[in-house]
């Protein structure tokens, strides 16, 4: 019988275990060294050169296709993957996981809309006159903005390779601590943005301890929904999209060097306190370990 503790929870979220299709696409076999090594490999040996052509002169919007090209690491390491452990066709059926779709719709909405509604009462906590804060993007121009985001701002390029290591990581540890270090991974990935002075970038401006704290917790509300939506890969581009989003249409990153970003870090701590409120109230069976 439920657990009277959750049954609120378990009315809202539902507690059913993946579908038998998703867990026959998450293959059993990981290269977890690999996956690292590619995915870094291509991304740090494409940035490492960026920020060496632009100490050499090299304009700024010139260097942007080739940070775009780099992003793209963790989707080419994992079907490389993905190709090693079923062949060609492992290779599609891991990719073609982004059709499924069905997530349920809690973590659809909390995928869409937590991250962009937590960004906008940052903004609004920091606003002097204590009204709302300044939006960036208008109506009309956030359907563009949201689908430029999502195919070359970053969730495209990375979550499926993020769902790749979900995976892997699922087989060898308790997963918050998996998290922990998908977390870690994520910023660690992200290190040479910070030595570069592209435009649409916004690492060199952030510390990064905030921006480790960020990932982590971010990475908390991507695990929750990760597992909770039948492992959807779909669910990961959503969260990731809403979190470039929320960058996007309110100011979270002042961008001067050494600001501080007190923003970001009020933004990091409702997002923390928002996935453990997701983990405590709506929490993930223990049997999803023995499908991991």
């Amino acid at each position: 019988m439920q657990d009277t503790k959750y049954a609120s929870a378990t009315r809202l979220f539902g507690n059913r275990l993946p579908a038998s299709t998703n867990l026959a696409n998450r293959t059993k076999s990981h290269h977890l060294a690999l996956y690292l090594i590619v995915s870094f490999a291509i991304a740090w040996g494409t940035w490492i050169g960026c920020w060496y052509f632009g100490e050499r002169g090299m304009a700024a919007h010139e260097l942007i296709p080739f940070v775009l090209a780099g992003s793209f690491g963790p989707f080419i390491a994992a079907g490389v993957c993905a190709a090693l452990e079923g062949g060609l066709l492992g290779a599609v059926r891991f990719y073609g996981r982004i059709l499924e779709w069905r997530m349920g719709w809690s973590v659809f909405l909390t995928s869409v809309l937590a991250l962009p509604i937590l960004a906008i009462i940052t903004a609004a906590l920091f606003e002097r006159s204590g009204g709302l804060p300044i939006f960036h993007i208008t109506w009309t121009g956030l359907p563009l903005t949201y689908l430029w985001l999502l195919v070359l701002g970053g969730p495209v390029a990375e979550e499926f390779g993020w769902s790749y290591l979900s995976d892997a990581l699922d087989g060898r540890l308790e997963l918050r601590l998996a998290t922990w270090v998908l977390g870690v991974v994520w910023a660690l990935w992200h290190l040479p943005l910070f030595f570069l002075d592209v435009p649409g970038l916004s690492q060199r401006f952030i510390p990064f301890t905030i921006f480790l704290a960020m990932a982590i917790a971010a990475r908390f509300l991507f695990s929750w929904a990760y597992h909770r939506g039948r492992y959807s890969v779909l669910s990961n581009l959503l969260i990731h999209n809403g979190l470039n989003l929320s960058l996007s249409i309110v100011t979270i990153v002042t961008p001067t060097i050494g600001a501080g970003q007190p923003r970001l870090l009020c933004l990091t701590a409702l997002t923390a306190l928002f996935a453990a409120l997701l983990w405590w109230r709506a929490p993930l069976s223990a049997k999803l370990r023995a499908n991991a």
